[in-house]
């Protein structure tokens, strides 16, 4: 069983993770990641990401990174249950660089319709504290 993922584990994913970027990169974080990010809520059980290109060295480096952080990790983004509006990646908050890894979150609009369809509790009040604190 993996450990819940907190503030200090998604930066330490995000550096771990820019020690295999070699090539501009776009890190999108989304669902709990984005949540823990803002503060919505402490932990999540998985961390949601989509890289922008993707890259087969960042790829093949994920795994070692999950075990060595005791984290969950999937490739996983809003793009691929909804339609998203052109210019996602625009609108998409910064978050940090670090090195050839720029992180942002995905558009925060396209996570909550994502959310909405979805339909679980915890995804609710997400997007209920995402309305409250945005």
């Amino acid at each position: 069983m993996r450990a819940l993922a907190d503030r200090s584990r998604l930066e330490s994913f995000i550096n771990a993770l820019a020690k295999h970027t070699v090539n501009d990169t776009t890190l999108y974080l989304t669902g709990g990641a984005t949540a823990v990010f803002y503060g919505w809520r402490g932990t999540t059980v998985d961390v949601d990401i989509k890289l922008v290109p993707e890259d087969d060295a960042i790829l093949r480096a994920i795994p070692g990174i999950k075990d060595d952080l005791s984290i969950n990790v999937e490739l996983a983004a809003p793009d691929q249950f909804i339609p998203v509006r052109e210019g996602w990646q625009e609108r998409s908050p910064y978050i940090t660089q670090v090195g050839h890894l720029v992180v942002r979150h995905f558009e925060l609009c396209a996570q909550a319709l994502a959310k909405i369809e979805r339909g679980h509790e915890q995804d609710r009040l997400d997007v209920a504290a995402m309305l409250r604190l945005h």
